[in-house]
Formats: structure tokens, sequence, C-alpha cells
């Protein structure tokens, strides 16, 4: 029996937490399906490699704002909107993509990414628009106008562990593929990580990263929050699925098969780029306390 996707409002701590574990804390190093709702993100975008200032001072940014925001509701500097609960900020995520046939992540011509930290459904422009002043107060060397308020709605979506050096995510990235191909499915997002681990403080070879893809394809089982924090998430013997209903079972979002997205060629270049592709994370005041062992708040 098919399950229709429905929406389950996020209103507490305990639902948005659930949220992240489904998310990326309790992700496993093999392949599951996951249904994510539409969710709010603090992002900065850009087209420089990983390695570059532009792409890490949008880190500080987002950092910047991502913990006024928390710190400047908890403590009462913020007004607080309807609906407040107090959250975890989450881990930093980044959506690649290229305007070329393969993902090149060291051509600035080609390459674009977006950065961003997932907020609560509550935060308004107008209240990341005083985190920003606030932050721009305190550090106005950074370029915190680059900060914006979107939503995103990835939906269906395959994901998946990588344990290890940024450099090494080629098997990971073919396990996805196979899963995609298995199922009857087409990728129809960007290529989407999220960064449990700190680099500064982790061995590359204990590097947590969860790598992900919007999917469509044939039907499977849908669970929802509600399931998810009653501890019955959707799995099967061979590979686990968690699911959260989205409100929209259908997206318009470009088709675009994984090779295209993110072919051989490309996984090699990410591969011949690697000192690129580490996430080189900037001092800050505020620092996160990083990773799922910490709580959940992480990069």
């Amino acid at each position: 029996m098919k399950t229709a996707l429905g929406h389950e409002p996020i209103r507490t701590a305990k639902a948005y937490d659930a949220l992240l574990n489904a998310s990326y804390i309790k992700v496993k190093p093999h392949v599951e399906e996951i249904d994510l709702p539409a969710i709010q993100m603090i992002c900065v975008t850009g087209n420089e490699p990983p390695g570059s200032k532009q792409y890490q001072d949008a880190i500080a940014v987002l950092y910047g704002v991502g913990y006024g925001l928390k710190m400047g509701l908890k403590f009462g500097k913020l007004p607080r909107p309807k609906g407040y609960f107090d959250y975890r900020v989450g881990a930093l995520g980044t959506f690649w993509w290229s305007t070329g046939k393969t993902l090149e992540i060291d051509n600035p011509a080609t390459l674009h990414w977006k950065a961003y930290l997932m907020v609560p459904a509550f935060v308004s422009e107008k209240l990341v628009g005083k985190a920003r002043r606030l932050a721009g107060a305190k550090h106005p060397d950074f370029p915190y106008e680059r900060a914006a308020l979107e939503s995103v709605e990835e939906g269906r979506s395959v994901q998946m562990l990588h344990v290890g050096p940024y450099d090494k995510e080629q098997p990971t990235v073919a396990e996805l593929h196979r899963f995609v191909a298995e199922h009857g499915l087409a990728v129809t997002g960007r290529h989407h990580e999220i960064y449990i681990s700190d680099p500064r403080r982790t061995k590359p070879e204990k590097l947590k990263t969860v790598i992900r893809f919007a999917v469509t394809g044939a039907e499977a089982p849908r669970h929802s929050v509600g399931e998810y924090l009653r501890g019955r998430p959707a799995a099967s013997p061979s590979r686990g699925r968690v699911a959260i209903r989205s409100p929209h079972a259908n997206r318009t979002a470009p088709r675009r098969s994984l090779a295209e997205l993110f072919g051989w060629k490309a996984v090699n270049s990410l591969g011949d780029a690697a000192s690129d592709h580490l996430p080189v994370w900037a001092d800050f005041e505020w620092p996160p306390q990083i990773g799922a062992d910490r709580g959940g708040s992480g990069l």
C-alpha cells in the first residue's frame, strides 16, 4: 500500500532534533532513502574552490549569523517570534554544481556552490537582518551582507555516510550511483554534502561527511517525523530507510543523471584537488561545538 506524502510541522526542539538526526547525525555508511520536508536555511553562494578565501569567508558569515540568531533569541538580544523554541545549530552543508559537463571543483569559471546552515521555520528575513547587523558589529571585516534566508525542498533523496578523507569519496558516490540504477531512480538534485566532522580536530581517515542526491522514480514506503520520534523508522534487512514526509511528492527540478551531474571524470577531479576540497574553517569568536558526539552542532 502506498503511503500518501504529507507534512507534519516542526514545532518543538524534539521534532527539530529528529530532523537533524535523520538528515545527517545518525546516517550510516550504507545507502538509505529519506523523504525530506522543505527546510529554511541561511545560505551564501559562490563559485571559487573550497580552499579559497571566498568559501572560508562564507563559513565565517554563516556561523556568525547562525550563532547570532541562536544566542540572540535565547538570551533576549533578539525578539522571540511566535512558535520559538531553543534549537541546535546544525552542521555546515553545501550544494555543489557546475555549468560545465563535469563538476570541476577547482574551476571557478564553471563551479557553483551554496553553503548553508539550517534554521527553524520561525526564523524570518527580519530576524536574519538583525543577526547580520549584530555579527557585523563584532566582526566588520566579514561580508555578512552575503547571508540570505532561503528555503529548499529536496524531498525524496538517497544519502550515505562517507568516513575518510574528502578526496576518497569516489566509492561512496559509486555506491549511491549503483543504488539509484538498481532501484529505477533518477537524480534530480545537486551534489549535496553535509560536514559532520571538524577537519581541524579530526584525522582525515575519521572525517564524516554525508553525501546526498535528491531523486525521483518508483515509490517506496514513507514514514513521518512522528513515526521517527516514536522509534519506528522504516527499515529493510539490507538497507536502512528513514523518511520524513514532504508536502510535495512531485517536483519540477531539472532531471540529471548521476553521470551528468557527478561523473567519473568529475569524481577524479575531486581526488586530484584534495587540498582545495578540504574545507579550512575560519577562526571565529563563537566556535561551534562540532560533531554529532557534541550534540550534533557541527560543521
